[in-house]
């Protein structure tokens, strides 16, 4: 089953859901394309993983950021 939508326009995603009182993460749920090639998904892969445990925005400050809009990070920064 493909639960991943083009019309998103994003080479990946992630969701979850938390308890707002607490902050604790109950569950969530990471999508990748698998149409792009390897590098490029194993950069998705760690900005996802990272987006979902918080911070859930790209930045366009720095470009050895893991986050950052434009880059292809293959290892945490």
């Amino acid at each position: 089953m493909n639960l991943y939508s083009p019309e998103l326009n994003a080479d990946g995603f992630a969701t979850f859901n938390y308890i707002t009182a607490t902050g604790v993460i109950t569950d969530g749920s990471v999508y990748i394309r698998s149409d792009i090639d390897q590098t490029l998904r194993n950069s998705v892969i760690l900005e996802e993983l990272y987006q979902i445990l918080g911070p859930t925005t790209d930045t366009l400050i720095r470009e050895d950021s893991i986050i950052y809009q434009y880059g292809d990070a293959l290892e945490l920064s």
